[in-house]
């Protein structure tokens, strides 16, 4: 045995076999390499269309119509994948990648949370948790961070909402006290009531600026748009004493809205929430 495995023959079949076999082990690791690149290729197109479809408000039972992969099948070659994968698969992960962004964005900032609660065409509570950054250095437009549809609205359900929001927001360790929430029904009530005392009332805003010739009228708020409320918040948080030193002057008897901001600027716990 010794004497055959010495053998020219012997040594050079055995050199062709072990070339060989190097030879098929490369072809299939190069095979296996372009099979996982291609595949990386065909998730990163099924990722890229499901936001495409999301983003553009394209019903993802599109998926099923004909003419739809009809056209992709023509045009890009690729048989496109079933509505359930998408959901299951490439929807949670575009979700995932729009609240990291929320995240970045938002960072380690103090925020404001409003929640708005609506009834829509079925007659169904929703509720929108919509937030913003407040730091200066790091302002955002207003957020929508999460959509839900609730049995009914009050106290204990707006209250699990907000702190499953959170949760949501920052999923290790909410930060509670970077948090300002949309709870301050009497600073509301300021602002309104000091936006109708100047409201077709030129002489007032003459009274006003008499007093006050460097400072603007105070902000009035649009509904739609909760940062013009802040925009109104800090306005008062700065301005509070001078414009209640004109608000004072105004004969409480001329109308409600003045005799409402007067006892409202005089309430000393008003006066704590803007700061």
């Amino acid at each position: 045995v010794t004497q055959h495995l010495e053998t020219s023959k012997y040594i050079g079949n055995y050199k062709l076999k072990s070339n060989k076999e190097q030879v098929s082990q490369k072809c299939n690791q190069k095979s296996f390499a372009q099979a996982r690149t291609n595949n990386q290729h065909l998730n990163e197109f099924k990722n890229d269309l499901t936001k495409f479809m999301i983003a553009n408000d394209i019903p993802l039972w599109e998926l099923k119509n004909a003419e739809f992969n009809n056209f992709f099948k023509k045009y890009i070659k690729l048989k496109l994948f079933d509505e359930s994968t998408v959901r299951k698969i490439y929807v949670p992960l575009c979700y995932e990648d729009v609240l990291h962004k929320i995240r970045k964005k938002i960072g380690n900032s103090p925020i404001w949370v409003s929640i708005d609660e609506t009834i829509d065409v079925q007659g169904r509570y929703v509720t929108n948790v919509i937030i913003g950054s407040l730091s200066s250095e790091n302002s955002t437009k207003p957020i929508v961070l999460t959509v839900e549809h609730l049995e009914k609205t009050n106290f204990q359900t707006i209250s699990k909402l907000f702190n499953d929001s959170m949760s949501i927001l920052w999923s290790e360790k909410v930060l509670h006290d970077k948090v300002l929430l949309d709870t301050f029904s009497n600073v509301d009530l300021l602002i309104s009531n000091t936006k109708k005392v100047f409201l077709k009332a030129p002489s007032r805003v003459g009274t006003f600026k008499e007093k006050c010739p460097n400072l603007s009228l105070p902000l009035q708020p649009t509904i739609t748009r909760w940062g013009t409320w802040l925009d109104a918040a800090f306005y008062y948080g700065k301005n509070f004493d001078r414009v209640k030193e004109v608000i004072d002057k105004f004969n409480p008897n001329d109308a409600k809205s003045i005799q409402n901001s007067q006892q409202l600027f005089n309430d000393n716990s008003i006066k704590m929430n803007f700061r």
